[in-house]
């Protein structure tokens, strides 16, 4: 059996022979009022944040019974329909629940639907209740 080899054209990396020494500058560390200013930063953004978490479970919060807006009457006479005045986000399912939170919301749906001529709502828009 016979092997052929051929001389390679291409040098063979070599390795140092030593280690080579690599010098990092120094390390310079914060002073106490670095430091200060740091923890300071993050107690101003912790605090911050609660706030505003404070702020949207406050006032964020979905819509009750409580938020029904129903516009007063002309003259302490004159007894006028009630009317409900439509708020961005408002369906007639949603006044409905509203006007009777524990009843079927179906019945009120369909009164408030007839009273007024349809159910496409407008935010602004005054809704009658009440047929008189």
């Amino acid at each position: 059996m016979v092997a052929i080899t051929t001389a390679s054209t291409h040098p063979i990396p070599r390795r140092p022979s030593r280690p080579v020494l690599v010098v990092l500058p120094p390390v310079t560390r914060p002073g106490a009022r670095t430091y200060l200013r740091r923890r300071l930063a993050v107690l101003s953004a912790s605090v911050v944040l609660v706030a505003l978490a404070g702020l949207v479970l406050t006032h964020g919060g979905p819509a009750n019974a409580t938020d029904v807006h129903v516009a007063p009457a002309a003259g302490p006479i004159v007894h006028e329909p009630a009317v409900y005045v439509v708020q961005p986000g408002d369906t007639v399912w949603t006044i409905a629940h509203r006007l009777d939170p524990t009843g079927d919301p179906r019945a009120t749906v369909d009164r408030i639907v007839a009273l007024n001529g349809g159910a496409a709502l407008q935010p602004g828009q005054r809704l009658r209740l009440t047929d008189s």
